[in-house]
Parts: structure tokens; C-alpha cells; sequence
């Protein structure tokens, strides 16, 4: 099956902090489509399939919650995840969205690391993602078996990188790498852990991180995180919800 990214419709009357969330989304690697209330939604609905849906709660003309009930309602929409993003604190407001389907419940200001997080565990659930991911378009070289060679990342999160090539190496093969992020080459261990054929768009291998330090993996996530919030200093953690299954 061809690459392709995954869609969120992100809904958020705030017009600088959807914008604000959709460039987050975009460099998280996701194609976000904006709404500025929930009729948008449902009209959005009608004519793409999301992979997820997030939600603010107080909106014009069609609110989150009105908008969550009609989503799960609706046989051809229910099994989208949602994700509520709202300044709400109190406990029967997370109850009702719970009660209501919704797949996490992040308060304002949300949280990247934590969106990040909450749309990995609902689209990827086989994968058990947990770490933010971003777009990375550098050169790093491979070691293996005493050879080199040099290729192009595509993404990186904290557990590893994506690497561009129609040649990709085994599943299994054990690499190290030098990544240069921000002037200084993090020499790291990691091992090949899926493929994707030549034949797919964007074809290349998953190379996780095996034995990483404590220094390394600090200076990975600084810059991930660093990377996903540049421009966008008024989105900060707070708390998320989680539902119970």
C-alpha cells in the first residue's frame, strides 16, 4: 500500500491557535485540516475519511460537545478517534466526554508533547507509539559490518529515525549512526526494525535506538521537542485525560 500521511480535522474557533496547531500537526508529519466549529466538521466529514479529530469544547454554532455526540452517533464516524482540547477543568466535564466516546481529554493550553502522544496511541495502536515525531531532512551516516554508507532521514522521534533508501538493510541489522543536530554529532546504536518497499512512495527503513545514554537521549528529545514548538510559545502542558477502556 502507498505511503501517505495520516489527515486530522483540527477544530478550534481560536483562528491564531488552530493555525498554531495545524503548523505543530504538519511538523509532527500528520496533514491538518482546519475547522472553526463543528459544523465544519460534519461538513468536512462528508467528504474525507480523518484518521483522528480534535476538538474544542466551546465554539460557535456547533460546540464540541453537540459535535462529539453527533460523530459517535453517526454508524460511518464512530470509530474516529477524538480528542478533546479544552480549557474545561471540571470533573463532570471530563466524565460527559468521556461517557461520550471521546479517545483523551488534553486541557489548555494543550500540550504538543502530549497531543503528539495522544494522536499516536489512538492512530497507531499496533505500533505502540508514544513519542513525538518530526519531519527531518538530513544527511547521516550508517555503520554496519565495518562499512559506511550515507543516507537521508525523512523523521526522527526520540525512539529513532526514518531513513530514506530503495536498498534498505535487513530487519534486524544493528547500525550506528552520528545525527548532527544543532552543530553536534550524537553518535547513537540502533537496530532496523521494519522496511517499506521500493515500490512505496517514500520508500526506506525504521531504525530504532538500542542502548541509547542519557545524554544522547537528552539532546534528541531537547531537539525534537525544540523543533515541534518553535514559533508557537503559547501552547504548554497542563494535563491529560485518559478514559478508561
Amino acid at each position: 500500500m502507498p505511503f501517505r500521511n495520516k489527515t486530522i480535522i483540527v477544530a478550534e474557533d481560536d483562528y491564531n491557535l488552530l493555525m498554531s496547531l495545524c503548523i505543530v500537526l504538519e511538523r509532527l508529519g500528520y496533514d491538518a485540516i482546519p475547522a472553526e466549529n463543528g459544523v465544519e466538521v460534519m461538513q468536512l466529514l462528508r467528504i474525507i475519511s480523518p484518521d483522528a479529530i480534535t476538538l474544542d469544547l466551546n465554539m460557535p454554532i456547533l460546540g464540541g460537545l453537540e459535535t462529539l455526540r453527533l460523530i459517535k452517533e453517526d454508524e460511518r464516524y464512530k470509530n474516529i478517534p477524538v480528542i478533546i482540547l479544552s480549557a474545561e477543568s471540571q470533573p463532570e466535564i471530563f466524565e460527559e466526554c468521556k461517557g461520550l466516546g471521546c479517545a483523551s481529554f488534553l486541557q489548555k493550553p494543550a500540550g504538543m508533547a502530549d497531543l503528539s502522544s495522544a494522536l499516536e496511541k489512538n492512530i497507531f495502536p499496533q505500533r505502540g507509539r508514544r513519542h513525538a515525531r518530526i519531519r527531518l531532512d538530513i544527511k547521516v551516516t550508517l555503520n554496519t559490518g565495518g562499512a559506511s554508507q550515507v543516507f537521508y532521514t525523512r523523521t526522527l522521534s526520540e525512539r529513532g529515525v526514518f531513513v530514506r533508501t530503495k536498498h534498505p538493510f535487513t530487519i534486524g541489522t544493528d547500525v550506528e549512526m552520528a545525527l548532527p543536530l544543532d552543530g553536534e554529532d550524537i553518535v547513537v546504536q540502533g537496530s532496523v526494525i521494519y522496511i517499506t518497499s521500493p515500490d512505496d512512495l517514500r520508500p526506506g527503513m525504521a531504525i530504532e535506538f538500542v542502548n541509547i545514554s542519557e545524554f544522547a537521549a537528552s539532546r534528541i528529545r531537547e531537539f525534537v521537542l525544540k523543533s515541534i514548538s518553535r514559533d508557537t510559545e503559547g501552547l504548554a502542558v497542563e494535563q491529560e485525560y485518559n478514559p478508561a477502556i
